[in-house]
This record gives structure tokens, C-alpha cells and sequence, in this order.
């Protein structure tokens, strides 16, 4: 069985037919999900300091955390659906 795939093992591959860290997604698809990585990153962030009073300043609204949260599951999903053409 002839495996396309195979015949690449142990062959650098020019950046041409390999992009570099895209998982063999498209373009638009590995941006979207580096933005749900930094947005998730942020999110952390936030959550993190909560509770804290000294980071009062940072305060951030429960309804601006939802609706991020909502914006990155959108991203998701798109993400998702692309990874489903692979």
C-alpha cells in the first residue's frame, strides 16, 4: 500500500509543501486558532486576578468574559469544521 504521506519521511521538506506549524490546516484556519490560543491566554489572565482587590483596575465585566468566551467558541467551530476537510 502506497502511502503519499510516506514519502516525504526522512526528506526535508521545502517550505513550499510544507507550511510551518499550520497541522495542515488553511492559512486562515491556523490564524483563527492561534487567535482562540491568545484569547484563551487573556482569559486566564483575567480569571486569574478575579478575586484579587489589588487588581481592582483590571476589573472586567462577567458579560464582556461571556461574550468572549462566545466569540472563541465561534472560532472553534470554525476551526473544527475545517479540521473535519482534512
Amino acid at each position: 500500500m502506497h502511502n503519499e504521506q510516506s514519502s516525504a519521511q526522512g526528506h526535508t521538506l521545502s517550505k513550499n509543501q510544507c507550511p510551518p506549524l499550520t497541522y495542515g490546516l488553511s492559512e486562515d484556519a491556523f490564524l483563527t486558532l492561534e487567535r482562540v490560543k491568545n484569547a484563551c491566554d487573556l482569559l486566564d489572565e483575567l480569571l486569574c486576578s478575579y478575586g484579587d482587590p489589588d487588581q481592582q483596575a483590571n476589573f472586567v465585566a462577567a458579560s464582556a468574559i461571556a461574550a468572549m468566551t462566545n466569540y472563541m467558541r465561534v472560532d472553534l467551530i470554525a476551526v473544527y469544521k475545517s479540521c473535519a476537510l482534512i
